[in-house]
């Protein structure tokens, strides 16, 4: 009789325990899944500044620094300009121009009080090499682009992945305390059938 009394709540107890079980191995599934994709997007960023160090590395391979317009065409090179740029939404906003980290060695060179007069070649300099320079910005700027996207992503991907860590402790934490639970209710009924 006493055991049947208390098998309605050893029933319960237990399913919620396995569901608990199952919950943990949904939410451990969720965060290493976040994690992957977190160390993808740590790898694109990688990448990305791979080819951005390219692109300098190929500026600086057509404009040496003994160049004698290594100066002006560094300043058109680093410029930073606002570009325009569709959202997901199909609208355009303006794109907040990014400083970029890596770029040590242009920082200090890059002076943006002229960032509104005209460009133009430099007098005396090749003009397909001033367009060189011109296609190399574009392309750092294209690559700034991709880092600031990527940067977000791993922002979102990492806040994710925070979120599934502290989920799964929860779990955890709930698994300990239902079995606990069940410990305590399976001494309390043994006790109860000794008396």
């Amino acid at each position: 009789l006493l055991l049947k009394t208390h098998e309605a709540r050893d029933v319960a107890m237990k399913e919620n325990l396995n569901l608990a079980c199952q919950k943990q191995h949904d939410a451990s599934t969720a965060s290493s899944d976040s994690f992957l994709l977190l160390a993808a997007k740590e790898n694109d960023r990688g990448v990305c500044q791979t080819h951005e160090k390219a692109i300098l590395s190929e500026f600086l391979n057509a404009v040496p620094k003994q160049h004698q317009f290594h100066k002006p065409l560094l300043k058109v090179f680093s410029k930073k300009l606002k570009r325009s740029k569709k959202n997901i939404s199909g609208n355009i906003s303006e794109d907040e121009t990014n400083e970029d980290e890596e770029d040590s060695e242009l920082e200090g060179e890059d002076d943006n009080s002229d960032s509104e007069e005209d460009e133009t070649c430099p007098t005396g300099c090749n003009i397909s090499l001033y367009e060189q320079v011109i296609e190399l910005r574009e392309r750092r700027l294209d690559q700034e682009d991709i880092f600031a996207d990527i940067k977000c992503a791993i922002n979102e991907a990492q806040k994710a992945y925070d979120r599934h860590v502290q989920q799964e402790k929860q779990i955890q934490r709930d698994v300990c305390s239902y079995v606990e639970d069940i410990h305590s209710f399976q001494t309390k009924k043994q006790q109860t059938l000794n008396k």
